[in-house]
């Protein structure tokens, strides 16, 4: 007989927890509850839904085979599998067939763009949904085949939810599985957490990224990226935003004092057709470019060994920039408000030349 083979299909890199996954699941020795955890975008949900597949296969050699009956269950929606996820009930109007219907919406964006879910800040995971799961589970399987719970961001969890799940992990049924994907580890219910395996996922080599990202990606992205294949692939869908002369702009407005066109431009650059692209986001972007430039002239230097005229004017002159963002997210990180912190380091920014 041929070697087991599991297949992550959707999770990109992560080897290492890939690795570590291995050996319980190929010998049945997997942990009922497991905390999938790391920086947004790096693949938490990606790497549930990938386990889930394999723990439902019931192939000894190919996992998922997509051929035998639980892949087929699986597929055809009859395997028992359950997803819960945030969401805001008032967001959904008419009757709960409707509601249901868009959970299932939701559900299948999630399984085919897993690096790219989002939810509202105020979106939540509710009571109710807790007690509809634990109705499923309760349900009469097949013998020996196995049930995954796969729960999105765990933090999300309103309290009596948390204190509901926190009982069927606690005393879970057999054959049933929990892998809950966390975007913040520290804010899930500690006593949630105690009664998970962690997996932590790590931040993508900018080899890894390249591999992955082959085309119809600008080199320059990748180091803006910091690893997470997640906003690359926002940076794709948003690519006008993310190049680097709407930057240049930004810091046009600022050379000129303009406080009230820097605060707008900044707000009209975090809109998208898509979704809310947060202004603060793109102050962090800037100063990501920032420091990209100042590593390229510094490259540049130390490959000639000694830097030109321009190229110390441009290393002042962009240091100078990176102080500046760097004072203003502090402030906004600061409770300031954010348009007070742009107006009072206009100021200093007015007796630091660039």
């Amino acid at each position: 007989m041929s070697a087991p083979h599991l297949h992550f299909s959707r999770t990109l890199a992560q080897a290492q927890a890939k690795e570590f996954l291995k050996r319980p699941l190929l010998n049945k020795a997997f942990h009922h509850a497991w905390l999938i955890h790391g920086a947004p975008g790096l693949g938490q949900e990606a790497l549930a839904l990938d386990i889930r597949d394999i723990l439902a296969c019931t192939d000894p050699v190919k996992k998922p085979c997509l051929v035998c009956s639980g892949c087929k269950a699986r597929l055809q929606g009859t395997g028992g599998h359950i997803s819960i996820f945030p969401f805001k009930e008032s967001k959904y109007k008419g009757s709960r067939e409707d509601l249901e219907a868009a959970l299932l919406a939701q559900q299948a964006e999630i399984e085919l763009r897993p690096y790219q879910v989002s939810f509202d800040d105020h979106d939540e995971i509710l009571l109710h949904q807790i007690e509809r799961m634990m109705e499923k589970l309760s349900l009469t399987s097949l013998p020996g085949a196995k049930r995954v719970v796969t729960l999105f961001y765990p933090e999300k969890l309103r309290i009596e939810a948390a204190n509901k799940l926190l009982k069927i992990l606690e005393e879970p049924p057999p054959d049933v599985f929990f892998l809950l994907a966390s975007k913040n580890k520290s804010a899930v219910v500690t006593t949630i957490r105690s009664r998970c395996l962690p997996l932590f996922l790590v931040p993508l080599t900018q080899q890894e990224l390249q591999s992955h990202f082959t085309s119809g990606t600008p080199h320059a992205w990748l180091p803006l990226a910091q690893g997470s294949p997640g906003r690359l692939f926002e940076m794709q869908e948003n690519e006008n935003q993310y190049s680097s002369e709407i930057f240049k702009e930004f810091f046009a407005l600022v050379n000129k004092q303009d406080f009230i066109g820097v605060y707008d431009f900044a707000v009209s650059a975090g809109a998208s057709e898509k979704k809310s692209w947060d202004w603060i986001t793109f102050l962090k972007f800037a100063l990501e470019y920032t420091r990209q430039d100042l590593h390229q002239i510094i490259a540049a230097g130390s490959s000639s060994e000694t830097f030109s005229e321009e190229q110390k004017e441009n290393f002042e002159s962009l240091n100078k920039r990176q102080i500046y963002l760097d004072r203003v997210l502090l402030a906004i990180h600061q409770n300031a408000q954010p348009a007070l912190a742009l107006s009072g380091l206009l100021g200093w920014r007015q007796d630091h030349a660039w």
